[in-house]
């Protein structure tokens, strides 16, 4: 079951469009079967030189994913400490997502929210469960730090296309399931070309509909492009610009043309 969740503008993901009531284990049925689709299968046959690339960035996701967890480790056991003494409840919330070959995992975030007893929902900036240190997680984005965890485990790259909830990446077609290469990122060209997402949708009326009909097309046309032209130093140039959209709310180097900018 899929519930509308529409929370806040995600510089490092994608916002919560959906509260997915499902886990890994029974959502299974809803990814592709990978052996009926022949596209994705031809892809995964990449030539030496692309496997090389893909190990080179699997080892600098790990080795800076180990050095951000080492160095911002005060600051991740202040903030799952400080979740657990101001509200009942679990530190971490937890949500399916699509990622790698259109496989669901769980992505991992820190708490914002008071725990609720509703099943639908639609949860826009200034929801009243929304706590005070969660709109400070959220605005800081650091209430993405638990997803260092799922780089390490394989899961997500620092570099990528943002995990969406199942409904969308598992039912791209034609070229775009080339996107199924990618793992998902903790930032990427879409949440880049995005950075304030959740003001767009606020402003709204229908903001499902909206993300439906136009945020998501426009994402998966990004998300395209970055993987016919992805490259570690590109990943490098998103990293700075998302360094640069939180610390001065512009980006410092120019990645593409046109082709590479949002049109909401």
């Amino acid at each position: 079951m899929y519930v509308i969740h529409v929370s806040h503008p995600e510089l490092f993901g994608t916002p919560d469009i959906h509260s997915v009531h499902a886990s890994p284990s029974n959502c299974k049925a809803q990814a592709p079967d990978i052996m009926d689709r022949n596209y994705l299968v031809q892809h995964k046959r990449t030539n030496p030189s692309k496997k090389k690339k893909c190990m080179t960035k699997r080892w600098f996701d790990v080795l800076l994913s180990l050095f951000a967890l080492i160095v911002l480790s005060p600051i991740v056991l202040f903030t799952a400490i400080f979740i657990k003494l101001s509200m009942p409840g679990p530190v971490l919330f937890k949500q399916v997502r699509i990622g790698r070959y259109a496989k669901p995992f769980t992505i991992y975030k820190f708490r914002t929210m008071r725990l609720n007893d509703s099943t639908v929902s639609v949860t826009l900036s200034n929801d009243n469960r929304i706590t005070p240190f969660g709109q400070f997680l959220r605005k800081s984005k650091m209430d993405e730090l638990p997803q260092l965890f799922n780089i390490l485990k394989g899961e997500m790259s620092i570099v990528g296309p943002r995990p969406d909830v199942p409904g969308y990446y598992d039912t791209l077609k034609g070229d775009d399931q080339l996107i199924w290469q990618l793992r998902p990122g903790l930032t990427g060209l879409d949440s880049m070309c995005y950075p304030n997402e959740q003001a767009i949708l606020d402003h709204e009326a229908d903001p499902e509909k909206f993300y439906d009909e136009k945020l998501w097309p426009d994402k998966v046309r990004l998300n395209h492009w970055y993987a016919e032209n992805r490259s570690l130093w590109m990943d490098f140039k998103i990293i700075l610009n998302t360094a640069g959209l939180l610390l001065m709310n512009s980006q410092l180097l120019r990645i593409g043309g046109d082709e590479t900018k949002g049109r909401y």
